[in-house]
Parts: structure tokens; C-alpha cells; sequence
């Protein structure tokens, strides 16, 4: 862990909001943060942030060693999808939620300069 690395973060999101830059939080869904996820778009609302995007783990790149807990098991994985889904409702007026559904009807960039499909967390 990043030592003070929330505060960092926050004051970095604050910056870009109070400047007018569009901004985009990501949050991979974990079996821990997955009943936080609403405070995590509370925050982000406050903060400004115009769109939220919740994010799968994959087992590539830098999460290839990660140990198995950040996985989701299949009824946590439904029960993200429809906290996700209630949220995108509550909060349609306030901030653009999306999840990893959306990322598989959207079509992904091929990034050149580094190899691979660009994501959130890196290159796929």
C-alpha cells in the first residue's frame, strides 16, 4: 500500500474537477468493496466526477499473481451486476455509471504504442 495514497488521489480527482477536466474514476469490484460500491459513487458525486466505471479483475497482466480473493465468485458476480444496475438508476441524474458489461458491447482500441487492448488498469 501507498503510503497516504487515498488522500493523494483524492486531492489529484479535485483538481481535475475544480479545473473542469472530465473525469473518469475506475474501481475493480472485489468481494470486499462490494457492498461500498454506493459510497464510492457518493464520493465520486461529490467530488464532481462525471462518469464511474466498475471493472471485472482479470488475471492478466499485473493481476496475474494476484491471490484468488480479488475474484468474485458467481453469486457475487450477480449481486454486483445488480447493485451496478440499481445504482445506474438512483443516480442517472447525478453521474454516468458504467460496468464491465459495457465494455463488452463496446468495441475496444487496439493501442499500438504498447501492445494490446487499452483498459482502465493498463494493456490487456
Amino acid at each position: 500500500m501507498i503510503p497516504r495514497s487515498f488522500e493523494k488521489t483524492i486531492n489529484g480527482i479535485k483538481l481535475l474537477t475544480e479545473n473542469n477536466i472530465y473525469t473518469t474514476i475506475t474501481s475493480i469490484v472485489t468481494s470486499e468493496n462490494l457492498m461500498d460500491l454506493e459510497n464510492l459513487v457518493k464520493i465520486a458525486i461529490e467530488l464532481g466526477v462525471n462518469e464511474i466505471k466498475f471493472g471485472e479483475f482479470s488475471r492478466s497482466g499485473r493481476g496475474a499473481n494476484l491471490s484468488k480473493s480479488w475474484e468474485l465468485s458467481k453469486t457475487e458476480e450477480i449481486k454486483a451486476n445488480d447493485i451496478i444496475h440499481s445504482l445506474r438508476i438512483k443516480y442517472q441524474n447525478s453521474i454516468i455509471i458504467a460496468d464491465w458489461e459495457d465494455d463488452k458491447t463496446t468495441e475496444k482500441m487496439m493501442d499500438y504504442n504498447h501492445g494490446g487492448f487499452s483498459c482502465g488498469a493498463g494493456n490487456l
